[in-house]
């Protein structure tokens, strides 16, 4: 299921809008992929760029302008996440969420005064792409923003990511730019990790906010979640 998620990730961070002949109406209110062929997966693309790429060895599968850069949005989580990692204060770190950590857009599943713990928020920011989250790791990994994002520009160099660059850990601002090549790269370097691996296969995930201890569900925003490309993953 990983290697179905890294190609949907790929497509995903050049395109908004990912189109399949209709083969029955979704089941779900939210767009999903649909079997167009049962011989094989059959996805049809309207996206400006794609790049597909075995992670096993590397080769790239299919391209459409694979070196154009284009805006990244919350893909950019995924250097989020790598350079967290190298600062990590540790994951049962409590993280009290400030009114400096909002942030417009996304699904909003942490509110300021919420408690959790490091390995809660990564969680969040990983399987719902919560942007309150990506800004409170930021905060606890004692850099500033600033500083954050140059960390995040020099995992870009040692990834060779030649057509990427970093503006901020949420991905709202619009100067996140990767090609479609590019995110592959990032994404294969990501999924290297196994609590990136872990948080990004999960559908629904259970936060737990203190000081109640109040469990909180939170969905996942990948849409391949229960569709026939949850079986071609395996």
């Amino acid at each position: 299921m990983m290697y179905t998620w890294l190609l949907s990730l790929a497509l995903a961070a050049v395109t908004s809008d990912v189109h399949l002949p209709p083969a029955a109406p979704p089941p779900l209110a939210v767009q999903v992929p649909l079997r167009r062929d049962t011989t094989r997966v059959g996805v049809e693309l309207s996206a400006r760029a794609a790049s597909v790429v075995d992670v096993r060895s590397g080769a790239v599968l299919y391209a459409q302008h694979p070196n154009l850069p284009l805006p990244l949005a919350s893909i950019t989580k995924l250097a989020t996440a790598q350079v967290f990692l190298r600062l990590n204060p540790g994951w049962e770190t409590l993280v009290t969420l400030q009114e400096s950590d909002r942030r417009s857009g996304g699904m909003v599943v942490l509110s300021p005064g919420d408690t959790v713990s490091v390995k809660d928020l990564f969680s969040a920011m990983l399987v719902s792409s919560s942007n309150e989250a990506a800004i409170a790791l930021q905060r606890t990994s004692g850099l500033d923003e600033a500083a954050f994002v140059i960390e995040m520009n020099t995992l870009a160099n040692e990834l060779g990511l030649t057509q990427t660059k970093f503006r901020d850990p949420a991905g709202l601002d619009p100067g996140n730019v990767a090609s479609a090549v590019d995110v592959s790269r990032l994404a294969i370097a990501a999924f290297a990790h196994p609590e990136i691996a872990e948080a990004a296969q999960q559908e629904i995930y259970q936060l737990r906010v203190l000081p109640k201890g109040t469990l909180r569900a939170i969905n996942s925003t990948a849409r391949h979640f229960g569709t026939f490309l949850d079986d071609a993953g395996q």
